[in-house]
């Protein structure tokens, strides 16, 4: 009786742990659960394991900023203009729009204050002002003006003042190059030839003439030079005029430009 009672009792024991290792152990719900994933109604477990896949691999995406702007890169117009030349155009219309607006509102410049002050220092003298275009060479066409009063028209013409300009300055370096920075030379310098470069600027551009190039014309020609600097002629930089005698008619009280200088 004790054996079978003892083996009917061991066989249910038996029974009892092979059903706890078939059972899967309850999973833990703790506060560290592992991220399940999200699956959308009517979506196939093939469906969800692709769209799992996906957004992990759209976490390895690099973000590469903004494109680049596409205006930073030379352009050119339709009519084969580049962007320099366009901006070159503009500021020449600017710089034109500048002084009409001077010259539209001179009597509250001090253009016209300087004038006025010339006016009456010349005027004892018998003189006058002549005007000369701004175009970069006032200085040479101011003294191609002088030379017309003097010699004839078509005595010297402003570019041959300039050749006689550099010329003489070249010949004279030791009397011009000390007072010739580099700052001066709007163009390139080579092999640091400051005075060179200086000397064919003047020769071959519309750069401003000074008190170098009168000094230097006047010393080549050797001749009286009258001319009026101004210094606020236009707001852009300085000015050279010409001048020109005053004839007073003492019968009517008026007066007339002379042709001699």
């Amino acid at each position: 009786m004790g054996r079978k009672g003892g083996g009917k009792a061991g066989f249910m024991k038996a029974q009892m742990r092979q059903k706890e290792e078939v059972s899967p152990p309850e999973q833990d719900t703790g506060p560290e659960e592992a991220h399940p994933a999200t699956s959308t109604p009517g979506t196939t477990q093939k469906e969800e394991s692709t769209s799992t896949t996906s957004a992990k691999a759209s976490a390895f995406l690099v973000d590469d900023g903004p494109e680049e702007s596409v205006g930073e890169r030379p352009s050119v117009s339709c009519g084969g203009e580049t962007r320099g030349k366009m901006l070159q155009r503009h500021k020449r219309a600017e710089r034109e729009a500048r002084i009409a607006a001077e010259l539209a509102d001179a009597d509250d410049s001090l253009r016209v204050q300087e004038e006025e002050a010339m006016s009456s220092t010349l005027g004892p003298l018998g003189l006058a002002i002549h005007e000369i275009a701004p175009d970069g060479h006032c200085l040479y066409r101011a003294l191609e003006h002088q030379l017309d009063l003097q010699d004839g028209s078509g005595a010297a013409s402003f570019q041959e003042l300039r050749r006689l300009a550099a010329e003489h300055m070249r010949t004279h370096a030791n009397d011009f190059s000390p007072y010739i920075a580099e700052d001066d030379v709007t163009g390139p310098v080579e092999d640091g030839e400051v005075f060179e470069a200086y000397c064919k600027e003047v020769e071959s551009t519309a750069a401003w003439g000074g008190h170098l190039e009168l000094q230097a014309l006047s010393q080549a020609l050797g001749k009286p030079i009258k001319i009026c600097y101004l210094h606020h002629a236009y707001g852009l930089g300085e000015h050279y005029n010409s001048l020109v005698r005053v004839v007073k008619e003492e019968s009517e009280g008026a007066a007339s430009v002379s042709g001699d200088e």
